[in-house]
């Protein structure tokens, strides 16, 4: 999560693979044979005895999972690049005579626009960004990274080598590392077309660092655990960083995440004075061992400097028929996917792979997926500095459709810098948007004959007040919704009382639901007008031999507008 308040808890968004029950099965449900076992989802489950019963496991990540795509894009558009670049695709449509010449356009380095909202972290180190300069401690440009995987043992939460983590477990915390390094690393091998390795060590297992008191890390949204993790730091062995890693990813046992939720934050160049340069990049996924998403999320913050591309609350900017990128980007979601721009950003595109544009009248182009060799991969049109109409190839069923989206670094981190549009075109399609008509004339097998026409109508007005955050020391800013402490505590076999102390909230919201399906809710109350300290709610429709998870959102303005602040909570299954 995320670079330094917010957290996000991923689950790895898997292909649905058929199973040979008629009932798909799920963690802690109850199976019929000891040692029967299915594969669904991506993960393999084994029918074990816990107690009395026969219940499946957990389930085990099988293989990195390809993501399904929908005929609407908005729901579940996400695609997986092959692994390795297919180097004699050459399409008719790509040797087209309309296609304008490539001296006709702006050079990539035109595209390499500047960002207008330069985060910087409390030593003025830049931060996450959605333009150039790429900040200073990324692997832009490179083929590879080094990392080093940090395992921390508990009191009350140790990592084991020999013996499940949790009652469900068939595996230790250390055989589920290895499983989610192997499965991250072909993650992005596959993203990069094999143009980026990832190299991950562990550290041995007599240098683990153990900690004689009980986990604290927490999993609530705004709440950061960088203190927690630089404590930890400052009372263990300091010499890890001398080794100059990319990151140092730690992690805990898979038990931490038995309350269906994982703490995961990443600090991009984050101050620490062991470090020979005096700052390092650290993550911490908190449990989710088996959640490669997760895992390369974070290292999208730290290894290439990225922003969350989902909304912290209200979005900073609208357009009609675009949202934010959802499952077409790592960043917003947990698809195995990135954005073409993302790629720009990390340097995987070669120069004769991007077609600039500034103001060219009419042009046309045609372009290929991205696992096509020597094919342009992408369109960008710089609408002005900092901000960019992008056009890239995605598939759609079996077709190949243009994906739509901008770029607009004058939007701050946490408010979606980056819109996508819900629907793909195909040939025939256009779309009229910031002066420019973009037209997909032809499409085949690999991609797309595309026509831009420069038609000054609706052009981009850049924001009046620039959101620029350059120079500031510290841009993050605190939250104006302040939780002093939370409790839930059960009054009958189906009720619970929730006690908020709060400041600075108008209205709030309050959901409960089965830990292991956000979907099935028990209770709901609806946005509510509150602006006093204390709020009181009585929550029912639970049930006494379940535990109930208890979602808790603050918000500035009535109606559940304005800055957003959500927590949870999970009420553990009591005495009736």
């Amino acid at each position: 999560m995320k670079f330094r308040a917010a957290i996000l808890c991923l689950s790895l968004l898997a292909l649905t693979f058929p199973s040979s029950s008629s009932t798909p099965p799920k963690a802690g449900a109850v199976c019929a044979k000891a040692g029967l076992s299915q594969n669904y989802l991506g993960k393999k489950y084994t029918c074990i005895k816990s107690g009395k019963k026969l219940v499946w496991h957990v389930g085990i990540v099988t293989a990195i999972p390809v993501p399904k795509l929908s005929p609407t894009p908005k729901t579940s558009p996400s695609v997986s690049p092959s692994p390795t670049l297919m180097p004699n695709s050459v399409s008719s449509l790509a040797l087209d005579s309309r296609i304008t010449s490539s001296n006709l356009l702006n050079s990539m380095e035109t595209c390499q626009t500047i960002d207008q909202t330069p985060d910087m972290n409390l030593a003025g180190i830049q931060m996450g960004k959605q333009g150039f300069p790429r900040p200073s401690g990324t692997v832009y440009g490179k083929s590879s990274a080094r990392v080093l995987v940090i395992p921390l043992s508990f009191k009350d939460l140790p990592f084991t080598t020999g013996k499940p983590s949790t009652p469900l477990g068939i595996l230790s915390d250390f055989d589920l590392l290895k499983e989610l390094i192997k499965a991250s690393a072909e993650g992005y091998s596959k993203l990069s077309a094999g143009r980026f390795k990832l190299n991950v060590d562990i550290l041995p297992q007599e240098k683990w660092w153990k900690m004689d008191y009980p986990i604290k890390f927490t999993n609530t949204r705004g709440i950061d655990n960088v203190d927690e993790m630089m404590k930890i730091i400052s009372e263990n062995s300091p010499d890890i960083f001398l080794e100059n890693y990319d990151t140092y990813f730690f992690v805990t046992s898979q038990g931490a995440a038995l309350g269906y939720s994982t703490p995961a934050q990443a600090w991009f160049q984050q101050p620490v004075k062991v470090s020979p340069s005096g700052f390092a990049n650290l993550a911490l996924v908190s449990g989710g061992l088996n959640d490669a998403a997760t895992f390369m999320h974070e290292l999208g913050h730290t290894l290439f400097g990225f922003e969350d591309l989902y909304p912290f609350g209200e979005p900073g900017w609208k357009i009609p028929g675009a949202s934010f990128p959802q499952n077409w980007d790592l960043m917003a979601g947990t698809s195995l996917s990135f954005l073409n721009w993302d790629k720009f950003l990390m340097g995987w595109l070669k120069s004769n792979e991007v077609r600039c544009l500034t103001n060219q009248l009419s042009t046309t182009h045609y372009l290929s997926t991205f696992e096509n060799s020597n094919q342009v991969k992408v369109l960008f049109i710089n609408l002005t500095q900092g901000v960019t109409l992008a056009g890239e190839i995605r598939n759609e069923g079996n077709f190949q459709k243009l994906l739509v989206y901008v770029i607009n670094s004058y939007i701050g981190h946490g408010s979606v810098p980056i819109l996508t549009f819900d629907k793909l075109l195909g040939s025939g399609q256009y779309i009229d948007l910031f002066g420019w008509r973009i037209e997909v004339l032809e499409t085949d097998s690999s991609g797309a004959l595309v026509q831009t026409t420069k038609t000054d109508i609706d052009k981009f007005v850049i924001p009046k007040t620039s959101l620029s955050t350059s120079g500031n020391s510290n841009p993050i800013k605190p939250s104006s919704i302040s939780v002093a402490k939370k409790d839930i505590v059960p009054t009958g076999t189906s009720t619970a009382k929730l006690s908020v102390e709060v400041s600075g909230q108008q209205s709030y919201r309050v959901y409960a639901t089965a830990p292991d399906d956000p979907q099935k809710v028990y209770f709901e109350s609806g946005y509510i007008a509150n602006s006093s300290k204390n709020i009181d709610v009585g929550i029912t429709g639970l049930t006494c031999t379940k535990d109930s998870r208890v979602m808790v959102e603050l918000s500035t303005l009535p109606e559940g507008k304005g800055e957003t602040l959500v927590f949870e909570l999970t009420l553990k299954a009591w005495k009736c």
